[in-house]
């Protein structure tokens, strides 16, 4: 698959088969994505990457946490959306909730979905992403970096992924269960499977602003 075939053809995918990822694909996705740049080389990033009965024990711990009614306790403050940037949030939404068949007046629907959610979307693996907590905020940026060649990389097996700000939402679940150290920030998590391109939700295509919206050209 060509690169610019990768980027145009990456979706969030939210729906996927129950077939776990073999360990072995896992890996060379992770050995090619450590290769991507990393300011000054210093490569601060940690990985926890989960399957099995580890990832259905911490489906379980972070679903009973909202249930519990816990706030969202994120290690990277969650943006607040305003102006253009929430209209183009609001606009996604709708495209999915209205794949999904549930409208505005459904709060219980919707409230299904986002347990849904906490349960990484069913996805057969996740990918848990930190960085050296010290060196933050900069090396947000490598997060950031390395986070996309995952996804490119992934695509190009036939895998999908979702990036998930709610997998990290409650960072004290994520640290207990899978013994992630105080240094490390906990940045995003990544869930990452086989789509299923039957489920409503992966149906729709989100948009993307013409160009000109965001470049400014200068002396050329």
């Amino acid at each position: 698959m060509e690169l610019e075939e990768a980027i145009r053809g990456r979706m969030s995918v939210r729906a996927y088969k129950a077939d776990p990822v073999p360990k072995e694909i896992l890996t060379k996705i992770m050995e090619a994505a450590i290769h991507t740049g990393s300011s000054a080389n210093m490569q601060p990033w940690s990985f926890d990457i989960v399957g099995g009965k580890a990832l259905a024990e911490l489906r379980e711990a972070m679903s009973e946490k909202t249930r519990s009614g816990a706030e969202a306790n994120t290690e990277v403050p969650i943006y607040t959306s305003q102006g253009i940037y929430h209209e183009r949030r609001r606009k996604v939404l709708g495209k999915m909730y209205d794949a999904l068949g549930i409208s505005r007046n459904e709060p219980e629907k919707r409230l299904f979905w986002f347990m849904k959610m906490d349960r990484f979307l069913e996805a057969p693996n996740l990918i848990l992403l930190s960085v050296e907590k010290a060196l933050a905020p900069w090396v947000i940026m490598d997060a950031g970096m390395i986070m996309d060649a995952i996804m490119l990389l992934a695509h190009s097996r036939g895998l999908g992924t979702c990036v998930m700000g709610r997998a990290v939402q409650y960072p004290d679940v994520l640290r207990q269960r899978l013994h992630i150290p105080e240094n490390k920030l906990i940045v995003i998590g990544i869930a990452i499977g086989y789509p299923d391109f039957d489920a409503a939700v992966n149906k729709f295509r989100s948009d993307r602003e013409p160009l000109e919206t965001f470049v400014s050209w200068h002396g050329l």
